[in-house]
């Protein structure tokens, strides 16, 4: 059976990005014998450039009436077709579109 993973990584050896920061996707096929990287996703540029300019202490999406929290939702379309996503964290929102 091959799949899609996406890894989040800032510089595409470590996973070292967190779903709510991470700027693109490194995805993998994955089958019984092998794991071969297929692409790299970028993620919706003008969410981020929003995100950056975003005066919450905490990260968009914290329902503090930013509605950054939409850039999560965009991240969560571009990997549908993932079977899963590893990252350095999850919040408790994503982990439920992603479902």
């Amino acid at each position: 059976m091959t799949y899609k993973i996406a890894i989040a990584s800032s510089d595409g050896v470590q996973i070292d990005e967190t779903f709510g920061s991470v700027t693109r996707f490194l995805i993998f096929t994955v089958d019984d014998e092998t794991i071969e990287r297929m692409e790299e996703r970028i993620c919706c540029t003008d969410i981020i450039e929003q995100s950056a300019v975003c005066e919450n202490t905490v990260r968009c999406g914290n329902g503090n009436g930013c509605n950054h929290g939409i850039g999560s939702m965009k991240k969560v379309e571009q990997i549908g077709d993932c079977r899963c996503v590893v990252c350095q964290k999850i919040g408790f929102q994503v982990q439920k579109q992603l479902e």
